[in-house]
């Protein structure tokens, strides 16, 4: 433990307060404090050494510093109680309610008799749980409605289908819904008879200054 080193006094003297029973052959250092409360009383011993800047006070009841006991330098002691014969407390050290056997050596810087300081075990608090981040953009934007889905593909028609199409476009152009059958039907030879006209009329559209040639007369 780390102790600052003790300063120097510029006061000579040694104060005394109250009921205080000082033997002459007790060896007071300068600056020394020797005090007893009201209804209190302090008694040092014959051979007692008292080091520079040590403060002794009796409170509520009464102090004894047996004989030949030390107090080092800047030691505070108060309260009632004994410091047992030929005992020595380091220097800096604090007493309160000394009880100090006789004989008992104190390391410098202790602290002795204080029970005002109580320790126990306190439950720390749990730990609040961290919320989860939230996204700029979703606490910027509002909820979008969700684009519609795309219509399905038309379904491309079947072979059969087709060529029904085909056949009622060639019966919508010729203007026929139904094929002449039986004697319906026109014959071979009107066939031909209605051919060699469409030609006689196609050349003599062509040649309209000669006439085409007869077929009946038989002649090239």
């Amino acid at each position: 433990m780390y102790l600052p080193p003790l300063r120097a006094t510029d006061n000579q003297m040694v104060y005394v307060s109250g009921d205080v029973k000082l033997d002459e052959s007790a060896a007071i250092a300068p600056g020394v404090i020797l005090q007893a409360s009201p209804n209190s009383q302090l008694i040092v011993s014959a051979g007692v050494s008292i080091g520079m800047g040590a403060i002794v006070q009796a409170h509520q009841g009464t102090l004894t510093i047996a004989e030949g006991a030390t107090l080092g330098a800047g030691v505070l002691a108060i309260g009632s109680g004994t410091i047992g014969a030929n005992a020595c407390l380091g220097a800096a050290t604090t007493v309160l309610n000394p009880a100090i056997a006789p004989g008992k050596i104190v390391p410098a810087g202790s602290i002795l008799g204080d029970r005002s300081r109580q320790w126990s075990d306190i439950a720390l608090p749990e730990p609040a749980p961290t919320p989860e981040p939230v996204a700029d953009d979703a606490a910027k934007e509002p909820d979008r409605p969700e684009p519609p889905s795309p219509a399905p593909p038309p379904t491309p028609p079947t072979a059969t289908e087709t060529e029904t199409n085909l056949e009622t476009e060639l019966e919508t152009e010729t203007g026929s819904t139904t094929e002449p059958t039986g004697d319906d039907r026109p014959s071979t030879s009107d066939a031909l008879r209605s051919g060699q006209e469409h030609i006689s009329r196609f050349l003599f559209t062509l040649f309209p200054h000669s006439q085409p040639p007869n077929p009946s007369d038989g002649s090239a």
